[in-house]
């Protein structure tokens, strides 16, 4: 694959706690298109990778370059609008939303309205609510949530509330999407 091809790069990434190095000089290419896993025991860095990808936490040294775009120290939201989709572990939803309304939160990390827009409810921003409210009933229909649209989060099981946090994640449109233990709690139940 071309240089062209590489999606993420990175480059002697290393992350200290304290005296101990979770990540050490860590190289690593994604290519589009490409599915990649990370494999290891509990505590063996995984999580702290994508922490330091996305700029949950600081890195000790590296670089970190995203589409031909230096993001080593971009902040967690310049990330998200540049196309890097994230999972954690444990799932950040809303709660005390519905399902439809974690959603429709989480297309606003792309606002297309102005702020005059929304004030004085345009043409566009009505424009922008209905497009936000079809996508998300469109991740909603893929991911099989269809049928909990109006339950809380806090009201699905672990499962369901998994598939909600991966949706959430694919609102945001990325071209590279890092699922932090995707099948946790996932069964043919949910």
């Amino acid at each position: 694959m071309g240089k062209q091809s590489v999606i993420l790069e990175i480059t002697g990434l290393t992350k200290n706690f304290g005296g101990v190095a979770v990540v050490d000089d860590l190289d690593l290419q994604v290519h589009r298109g490409e599915i990649l896993g990370l494999i290891g025991p509990n505590g063996a860095g995984k999580t702290t990778v994508f922490n330091l990808i996305n700029s949950v936490i600081p890195k000790t040294k590296g670089k970190i370059l995203f589409d031909g775009i230096d993001i080593t120290n971009k902040r967690q939201h310049e990330i998200v609008k540049l196309g890097i989709g994230r999972t954690f572990q444990l799932n950040p939803l809303f709660s005390d939303f519905t399902v439809l309304q974690n959603l429709v939160s989480s297309f606003q990390v792309r606002p297309s309205s102005s702020l005059l827009d929304t004030f004085f409810n345009t043409r566009t921003y009505r424009h922008n609510e209905a497009l936000i409210l079809e996508k998300s009933l469109e991740i909603m229909r893929f991911a099989g949530l269809e049928k909990f649209k109006d339950v809380l989060a806090k009201n699905l099981s672990h499962g369901y509330q998994k598939l909600l946090s991966i949706s959430l994640a694919l609102c945001t449109e990325p071209k590279l999407l890092l699922l932090d233990e995707p099948a946790t709690a996932l069964s043919e139940e949910r």
